[in-house]
């Protein structure tokens, strides 16, 4: 068996005796296989003891700290002439879209079609109700 089986091996919970014997003639010659072996048991048995052997040193999160200060000058910059660029262009749209809905408000009015938006001003709702009523009454003339 190659070095990925066996590890792949490893890492299957049940093991039967058969695959025992496998791995322990396999991680006789293997070096890697030995490693990775007591490793993934060791952890197993013991998941606090990989914590032992790491040792923090007690300036840790002043180097941190240091690090992150230090290379902050490699943070993406937004250049001024991009944001006010940015900026005028998002008037100018606004200034369009707005004209074109009121361009398109003004021509609903001079052609007396209707439309039906919810509001709750009385005055808008007695104005479009009279328009709808003289159109009525104008259309029915000439029956």
């Amino acid at each position: 068996m190659n070095c990925n089986e066996i590890q792949k091996l490893i890492n299957t919970q049940e093991l039967s005796q058969e695959n025992n014997e496998l791995i322990e003639i396999h991680i006789k010659s293997c070096v890697s296989c030995k490693n990775y072996y007591k490793l993934v048991h060791g952890l197993v048995k013991n998941p606090q003891h990989i914590w032992d052997e790491i040792e923090i040193p007690q300036n840790f999160a002043n180097n941190i700290e240091n690090f992150v200060f230090e290379n902050s000058s490699y943070a993406l910059r937004i250049p001024m002439w991009l944001k006010i660029t940015s900026a005028a262009a998002a008037i100018v749209l606004g200034l369009f879209i707005g004209s074109t809905v009121y361009d398109s408000r003004v021509s609903a009015q001079n052609t007396n079609s209707y439309s039906y938006i919810e509001t709750n001003d009385n005055l808008y709702m007695a104005e479009t109700t009279e328009i709808m009523y003289y159109s009525t009454i104008i259309e029915t003339e000439g029956e």
